[in-house]
């Protein structure tokens, strides 16, 4: 089966290049294409992310929005998306943040089991503020949803003075798409939306505070999402006892890249 994917990249290779060895780690027998939008329009680390896989499409957008100004981000990786939409060509797609891997094997043919079931879009994690949409971090759909002419997947901000509120933040309309016509959508249950036992997590997934982590319906760790990664990639964000780069980069070539699974 065929899937195209969109990462958004912002000067940062290092996310993008470990986001696409975990999918290529435990893509199976999917073919996975890879649509990389640098929005920094730096072709620095062009040729390297090449080199992963002979299926990305890599292209550098000179953003209108910067990553770190307010909400522009949110923008930011908006117009990433929008522009990546117009390479899909595969009945599916996944949509998703550079600050991600697949922990699982089976996280994919997980995904793509609740597609086969008749959900529109499946899901990593749902964002508990404003609409409670699917989180973009992580999500696979139908390519006629995500190319529904009807979808503006911009944020809505409401400025009040000089304070701003997003009120549906990039892709959430996708999921108000679904909801105004009854299409059903799913997603994992996640620790970020509180509704995983984090005790019952398994090692080595257990000790992780602060990244989201996706579990299936067996109980496995099929989806990691460590947040706020390109900002803490360039020291822009921190928060005291929660994962930051430096240990989101060992945790991962060490406990999935590093990881032999003796079944798939």
């Amino acid at each position: 089966m065929k899937i195209d994917f969109i990462i958004p990249s912002f000067y940062s290779e290092g996310l993008t290049t470990l986001a696409i060895k975990s999918f290529e780690k435990h893509k199976g027998d999917f073919d996975f294409r890879y649509i990389v939008v640098e929005n920094g329009n730096d072709n620095s680390y062009k040729d390297n992310v090449l080199a992963l896989s002979e299926n990305v499409v890599w292209v550098a957008n000179d953003c209108l929005y910067s990553s770190f100004d307010n909400n522009m981000g949110s923008y930011a990786n908006a117009e990433a998306v929008e522009i990546g939409l117009g390479h899909v060509n595969a009945e599916l797609v996944f949509i998703c943040h550079n600050d991600v891997v697949a922990a699982h094997p089976d996280w994919m043919r997980f995904l793509c089991s609740k597609i086969e079931e008749g959900y529109s879009m499946a899901g990593t994690s749902i964002d508990n503020h404003r609409i409670n949409a699917v989180h973009l971090s992580g999500v696979l759909m139908k390519s006629e949803i995500a190319l529904a002419k009807e979808v503006d997947i911009y944020p809505e901000v409401d400025e009040i003075g000089q304070n701003e509120t997003v009120l549906v933040d990039v892709g959430d309309n996708w999921t108000k798409y679904c909801r105004d016509r009854g299409l059903p959508y799913y997603c994992c249950r996640n620790t970020q939306n509180n509704n995983v036992n984090i005790e019952e997590i398994p090692e080595p997934f257990t000790n992780l505070p602060g990244v989201d982590r996706a579990i299936d319906d067996n109980d496995n760790v099929i989806f990691l999402h460590l947040g706020r990664g390109v900002e803490k990639q360039f020291g822009e964000y921190s928060t005291s006892g929660k994962v930051c780069f430096e240990d989101w980069v060992r945790f991962v070539n060490n406990n999935v890249l590093g990881v032999t699974w003796l079944s798939a």
